[in-house]
Formats: C-alpha cells, sequence, structure tokens
C-alpha cells in the first residue's frame, strides 16, 4: 500500500470536518495546492476598461485626424506662406498619431478578453484605417510640396 502524511497505511489524510454549512470535499482529500490570485493579472472588468479607452481614443484620434485635415485643405485653398497655420497642422499630425498609437496599443491588449472585444476590435480597425489615412495625407502633403 501507500504510506501518507498520517503515516498510517492504507488509510487517507484526514483533516477536522469542515465548519458548518460547508461540504465536505469530494472523497474527504482537501486539496494541496489552491491556485493563487495574482495581483499583477489583468481580470475581464480590467481589459473591457482598456477596450473602451481604446474606443474613446480612437475617436478623438479620428476627430483630430479629421480636424487636422480640414485645416490643412483651408490653409492649401488659402495659398496660406509657411507660418504659425502650418507648425499647427505638423503638431496636430503629430498629436493625432500619439493618440491613434495609443488607442492601437490599448486594442491589442484588451483583445484576449471576451467583454468589450468589440470595442477593441471597432477601435483597432479604426486605427488601423487611421494609419493608412495618415500616411496617405503625409504621402499626399508631401507629393503637393514637390509640385
Amino acid at each position: 500500500m501507500h504510506e501518507d502524511h498520517s503515516g498510517q497505511q492504507g488509510q487517507p489524510y484526514q483533516t477536522s470536518p469542515p465548519p458548518p454549512g460547508y461540504r465536505p470535499p469530494p472523497n474527504g482529500y482537501y486539496p494541496l495546492h489552491q491556485p493563487e490570485h495574482h495581483p499583477d493579472q489583468q481580470t475581464g472588468r480590467d481589459r473591457f476598461v482598456m477596450a473602451l479607452t481604446s474606443f474613446v481614443l480612437s475617436l478623438i484620434g479620428l476627430i483630430s485626424m479629421s480636424g487636422v485635415v480640414c485645416l490643412f485643405i483651408i490653409l492649401v485653398a488659402a495659398n496660406a506662406e509657411f507660418g504659425v497655420m502650418p507648425m499647427l497642422v505638423i503638431v496636430g499630425l503629430v498629436v493625432s498619431a500619439a493618440i491613434i498609437l495609443l488607442s492601437l496599443v490599448f486594442a491589442i491588449l484588451s483583445l484576449r478578453s471576451s467583454r468589450g472585444r468589440g470595442f477593441a476590435i471597432t477601435s483597432l480597425t479604426i486605427g488601423l484605417l487611421q494609419i493608412v489615412g495618415w500616411a496617405g495625407f503625409v504621402g499626399l502633403t508631401i507629393w503637393l510640396g514637390s509640385l
């Protein structure tokens, strides 16, 4: 037979009965190892908040990118000279790119959760479309500058 913690052969290790209102463990055994919850593990709620944050950031990036494009169109239509306004366009592009990248990071990190997955996928789609639009806008600006 086998020898266990009690030192008796053939007898399973027995513990005191559970408190009133609790069922005894199956077969009289208590698990030796309880799974531990690590505080650095993200819960579903944390990932939902990240997905929602990602969605809000992608909308803010979309609005800021639209504002920058409208400002650029106004500057081109008015034949504006280089000065303060074109610098605002460049700063707006950099800020919107940072917001878009932050949105994409949050979306990718929150994709593993089932809660908020729709927000994460939507913000990932919006963010990727913004990157394509941002690259096209920069390419168009360089092409117009070379004419």
